[in-house]
């Protein structure tokens, strides 16, 4: 028996048995514990997360370092910084593979039995591409250019191998595991990217431009080597997977070639020539700009400090609102060729091509100048062509206008591909050389983000304005991408606003963030 006292009375209560006494304490214990649980592991999480995003020094031995100096790790050929172009441009060719996937759509849709499904396979492969840059850009720095290479040596081919083995053996799941390329390719293009950043800082728009455009060189030459494999009335008429495994063991063998050329500056490394003393300072790449390089408390900024700065978000805003434009229209050049101007299937492919070519020529074309006019420069005059060329789209299409409809398009293909060639210049010279892969996959994902928002809006534009044609199928009317074009200038226009808050030099900073201070040296 238990007894208790209240206001002078004494009351009795019942006996507890052993079971329920455990019962209660259990009850009264583990609200407690479960909290005291949750908070230490979200504790130990949150710390993992700094720790993961905070260290991305990449630590070499004085052995290694030896090592590097010569072309093949041992006496012989000294290495030159000319040596990793070629390479680079070789595996970031491997990487552009990746958009040659539509090739096989109408093939492998015949097996899965409904339409647009084999494209899911392609948008998980750039949604995990998108999301690995975020999440290993910390890492790949830390690791080096080397050891990403080499996971992306593994991945790659080995995401085309299981497509390939998944069409050949009709089942999807294993198809859609080609993810595994998208997840190889991201560390590969942004590692190597910040390497020959690094390597040429005087240059690093021009050849930064250069890594860039093999992947878009890489999309043609991949999607032009698989059409004539699998044209049935060409010489090959190899079947989906047999394309596949020729695309994989390919990959390998360059890779292989290619991957053990790839190495990081020496800590000590100065580039033979620099621009940093020029003082002509209404040309952007002379003008004194703050390093990407953050210190703080003596010590260089991390990655989460970059993305607690003004800077980070503006670029966000800036790059997504820049790239959306050329990437919704690029991914709709033919249909709108033949639904607007009512021109042949062989034309449209052909305006497709000059399109494909204003790309490649924009990402290193504009990579170069962008180191003498500036990278923030270069995104002005981007944004506000883009809003002004997105908005003459519409009245080129309202009057039938080809010739001036092609001009205003081809002039925002050089550009769209331009940001893809100075986005990584500009990260590094903001947020600093030795987390610019970090930072330059951030703008990745913001692109992957302008995919998933703007082609989605763009189509459901085009269904709202469309009619069904004598074959059944749903045609968007002239109207559908006169309306298109309304948004999609509209987007360019907030980023060339958002520009002018973008700090980049000495006059447009006007105070620092607390215990942050930025060295201020000239752009290269």
């Amino acid at each position: 028996m238990n007894s208790s006292t209240e206001k002078g009375r004494i009351i009795i209560e019942s006996p507890l048995s052993q079971a329920q006494q455990a019962s209660r304490e259990v009850a009264e214990w583990t609200p407690k514990r479960e909290n005291k649980l949750g908070l230490g592991l979200w504790v130990r999480i949150k710390k993992f997360i700094i720790a993961w995003f905070s260290n991305s020094t990449y630590y070499r031995t004085e052995a290694h370092l030896a090592q590097e100096r010569f072309l093949f790790y041992s006496e012989g050929i000294l290495f030159n910084r000319m040596h990793l172009v070629i390479p680079v441009l070789l595996i970031q060719m491997c990487v552009g593979s990746l958009y040659s996937w539509s090739i096989f759509n109408s093939a492998l849709d015949k097996y899965w039995g409904t339409p647009g499904t084999n494209a899911n396979a392609y948008l998980l492969a750039v949604a995990f591409y998108g999301a690995s840059t975020i999440i290993f850009g910390v890492w790949i720095e830390r690791k080096g250019p080397l050891l990403s290479s080499m996971v992306c040596l593994v991945l790659s081919p080995l995401g085309w191998g299981l497509a390939a083995l998944g069409a050949q053996q009709r089942n999807l799941g294993c198809t859609c595991l080609f993810l595994l390329h998208g997840v190889g390719g991201a560390f590969a293009y942004i590692s190597l990217t910040s390497t020959l950043s690094r390597w040429f800082p005087e240059v690093k728009g021009f050849f930064t431009g250069i890594a860039v455009m093999g992947v878009g060189l890489g999309s043609f030459v991949w999607t032009s080597l698989g059409k004539t494999l699998l044209d049935p009335t060409g010489s090959f008429k190899y079947e989906a997977w047999q394309v596949q495994g020729v695309f994989a063991l390919t990959i390998l063998c360059v890779l292989a070639l290619c991957v053990p050329l790839v190495r990081d500056p020496p800590p000590s490394y100065s580039p033979p020539s620099v621009l940093y003393e020029k003082e002509d300072s209404w040309r952007g790449s002379c003008i004194r700009t703050f390093r990407s390089k953050l210190v703080k408390s003596g010590k260089r900024g991390t990655f989460i400090d970059a993305l607690r700065t003004r800077e980070m978000a503006l670029l966000t805003l800036i790059f997504f609102c820049a790239e959306i434009t050329g990437l919704v229209f690029l991914s709709s050049a033919a249909d709108m060729v033949e639904n607007v101007f009512f021109l042949s299937r062989g034309e449209s492919i052909s305006v497709t091509s000059y399109l494909n070519l204003a790309n490649f020529a924009g990402r290193v074309g504009w990579g170069w100048a962008s180191d003498y006019l500036g990278r923030k420069n270069f995104f002005l005059f981007s944004t506000g062509t883009q809003a002004i060329a997105g908005g003459l789209m519409g009245y080129w299409i309202a009057t039938g206008n080809f010739a001036g409809w092609l001009s205003s398009f081809l002039l925002i293909g050089t550009l769209y591909g331009g940001g893809f060639g100075v986005i990584p210049a500009l990260c590094s010279d903001l947020f600093g050389s030795h987390i610019s892969a970090a930072t330059h996959g951030v703008m990745i994902g913001v692109w992957a983000c302008a995919a998933i928002v703007g082609i989605p809006v763009f189509s459901s534009v085009n269904a709202q304005f469309s009619v069904v044609s004598t074959t059944g199928v749903k045609v968007p009317l002239p109207e559908a991408y006169i309306r298109n074009s309304q948004w999609l200038c509209a987007l360019p226009a907030l980023a060339f606003l958002a520009c002018f808050f973008l700090k980049t030099s000495i006059d447009d900073e006007t105070a620092q963030p607390e215990g942050i201070e930025r060295e201020p040296v000239c752009t290269g």
